[in-house]
């Protein structure tokens, strides 16, 4: 795939994106009034940015060395697990009708992904590259 393919897929995949990011930070910061264009479905909103960013870094990875991917998808975790589990949380608070549950999944997984992210962010800094 060529440079500019990628430049032109990451472009159309950045625009939605912004959108949605721009909306979950509105509702994070006044979540009683109604987010823009979206009502009560905030809770999809980390979904779908999770969603659209995912084959960013995988456009980013292709034919890269091992060492360039650990660090691209390293970071990718790190960065795209916030609004995937901020919109799990409240999935499964609504499904078990406790807000606690919400704040109990984000303080267990948001750690536990930010850490898997890290790791395999720092395995891609020190990782030796082979000899060829």
């Amino acid at each position: 795939m060529s440079n500019k393919t990628k430049s032109i897929i990451s472009v159309i995949l950045l625009i939605p994106i912004v959108f949605f990011v721009t909306i979950w930070f509105r509702a994070l910061e006044n979540p009683e009034r109604d987010p823009f264009l979206l009502g009560s479905n905030i809770i999809y909103v980390g979904y779908i940015i999770t969603l659209l960013g995912i084959p960013i870094p995988f456009l980013f990875s292709i034919e890269k060395s091992t060492k360039t991917k650990l660090k691209i998808w390293g970071l990718a975790i790190s960065l795209l697990s916030a609004p995937f589990i901020y919109s799990l949380g409240f999935s499964l608070a609504s499904y078990g009708g406790d807000g606690f549950i919400a704040i109990g999944a984000w303080m267990v997984y948001f750690p536990i992904m930010f850490l898997i992210g890290l790791i395999i962010l720092i395995i891609g800094f020190v990782k030796k590259e082979k000899a060829k």
